[in-house]
């Protein structure tokens, strides 16, 4: 299910067109057109850091029901404005490459790592869990793992071998 609806900014009081893509009453991608620039799930914004609702989506008669092919429109402006780092940030972490990263945030797909140059990556939570003390499954804490793949729909680089230090 895609919706779109108005999120007022807490900051400056204006409301801006959000839109989120719903699987299992879970929010997967969201993106907020806001002032001229874009504020998406799969990027650590500078101002709102990672934007994306918790907990299950409860959608109301304020919600709009929209298609995936707006919802991917919009997906897709942002998504070319970061185009030229992906390519890059593929070319260096190639499959099987060992890196290193910091943990950032939990998301329903998994655990959110930032890499070098600002790199995102992702791991399974449950993998995760099972290889790191429960003690060190906060952010900010040292991630080490191996490239396994990338998810092209997000611009993430998947992560296996994941183990989190303090």
């Amino acid at each position: 299910m895609y919706i779109k609806f108005k999120w007022e900014w807490f900051k400056n009081g204006k409301e801006y067109d959000t839109y989120m893509e719903i699987v299992n009453g879970y929010a997967e991608r969201q993106i907020m057109i806001c002032d001229n620039r874009y504020i998406a799930s799969n990027r650590e914004d500078k101002d709102m850091g990672f934007f994306l609702a918790e907990g299950l989506i409860e959608t109301n008669e304020l919600d709009e029901i929209v298609s995936k092919n707006e919802f991917e429109e919009v997906w897709s402006i942002h998504s070319k404005c970061l185009l030229e780092d992906w390519l890059r940030a593929k070319e260096y972490f190639t499959k099987g490459k060992e890196v290193e990263g910091i943990l950032k945030v939990f998301y329903p797909q998994g655990v959110i790592i930032e890499l070098e140059n600002r790199a995102i990556a992702i791991a399974d939570y449950e993998e995760c869990a099972r290889n790191s003390a429960a003690k060190n499954l906060y952010p900010n804490h040292v991630v080490s793992a191996k490239v396994r793949d990338y998810d092209e729909k997000n611009m993430w680089i998947i992560l296996e071998d994941v183990k989190v230090q303090l």
